[in-house]
């Protein structure tokens, strides 16, 4: 089983309710906020954890918009779950696979 992570870091333009704060702590950990309803003990808080076997797959994007135009997202490979904290949203820290490359820093705001 597969589940697809989609993130996007500059909320602008979202509603108040979807303006999550994912963001790269550094160039290999994420954190990442669920949606409002999820808690720990749920399908899809199982699902985070790693408790049910699914591959997660990472996608992110700095804006949903550029140049008029859907920004598309970029693939970050599997992240491994590192913790969480809190209920309705949870919020998670992923460890890439790999760092995000220097010349990508300042587009996905990395240390920010």
């Amino acid at each position: 089983k597969m589940a697809f992570l989609l993130a996007t870091l500059d909320k602008t333009g979202f509603q108040d309710d979807h303006k999550y704060s994912d963001r790269f702590v550094d160039a290999a950990l994420l954190e990442w906020i669920s949606q409002n309803r999820t808690k720990q003990d749920s399908k899809h808080g199982r699902i985070i954890s790693g408790q049910d076997e699914y591959d997660l797959h990472l996608f992110i994007r700095p804006s949903k918009v550029r140049n008029g135009k859907a920004t598309p997202f970029r693939y970050c490979g599997q992240p491994a779950f590192q913790s969480w904290e809190n209920e309705k949203p949870i919020t998670v820290q992923w460890r890439l696979e790999e760092s995000v490359p220097e010349h990508l820093h300042r587009s996905l705001f990395v240390g920010e």
